[in-house]
């Protein structure tokens, strides 16, 4: 196990994981034998894998990163705290921040996606950008966002919650830009999906990108933040 692959242990007071997944680990295992990010933290803290988790395999796993997606990944190590931040989740505080190098297309041309939603994006500014999702492609390996100017087949497809996306840009040149973005909710591939939505395809990614998937995908989760049981905030950033 690499050294810095858990970055936080618990304690009474923070009784959870934080784990650096790298890429190509999945964060949680199909089946009781496969390695993933949370049965490799289960061999120094057993007792994730006691808390009553959304399935029986995946214990006090409290989110999920795509398996090419690298960070931070959070685990708890108690019912308690567990069902705790569920809820914290569910009331949009569990705040995810991700960093990503983007491809910047001059022309997005793709009709699978509703008009874009911003087309002239400035270093510095903050946009926010939202949509239902539907899957989309062979298998439903992809998602799609879904507004009120899709066709009324997109819109049928789509579910009913309404994601948010929030999109720094940090840096930008002719070909590439680097941005920060943070969710409160999440849907599949959420963050990726807006990304190349708004003509900023991840560098790397196969699903979103493929004129720029050779090589690792450029994203990764570095940031998390929310309240605690006791009243005060945990936030961490790498």
């Amino acid at each position: 196990m690499k050294s810095n692959f858990i970055i936080h242990e618990p304690s009474e007071k923070e009784p959870f994981i934080i784990l650096n997944k790298p890429r190509g680990l999945p964060s949680a295992p199909l089946k009781k034998d496969d390695v993933s990010a949370l049965t490799m933290a289960s061999g120094k803290f057993p007792s994730c894998l006691e808390v009553r988790g959304k399935k029986d395999v995946e214990g006090g796993l409290v989110h999920r990163l795509d398996t090419d997606t690298s960070g931070l990944l959070l685990i708890a190590v108690t019912q308690d705290f567990y069902d705790f931040i569920q809820q914290i989740q569910d009331e949009g505080q569990f705040i995810k921040t991700y960093s990503a190098s983007c491809t910047k297309l001059l022309n997005h041309d793709d009709d699978s996606y509703p008009p874009c939603p911003i087309i002239n994006m400035e270093k510095g500014k903050e946009y926010k950008i939202s949509s239902y999702f539907r899957h989309y492609g062979p298998s439903r390996k992809s998602v799609r966002p879904v507004t009120d100017e899709s066709s009324m087949m997109a819109r049928k497809k789509a579910g009913s919650v309404l994601y948010e996306t929030n999109v720094k840009i940090m840096s930008m040149d002719r070909d590439t830009v680097q941005v920060e973005c943070k969710i409160a909710k999440g849907f599949r591939h959420q963050v990726r999906c807006h990304l190349a939505w708004l003509g900023l395809p991840v560098i790397g990614d196969k699903l979103y990108n493929p004129a720029k998937a050779d090589g690792e995908m450029l994203f990764s989760a570095t940031g998390l933040s929310f309240p605690m049981p006791q009243g005060d905030h945990f936030s961490i950033k790498i």
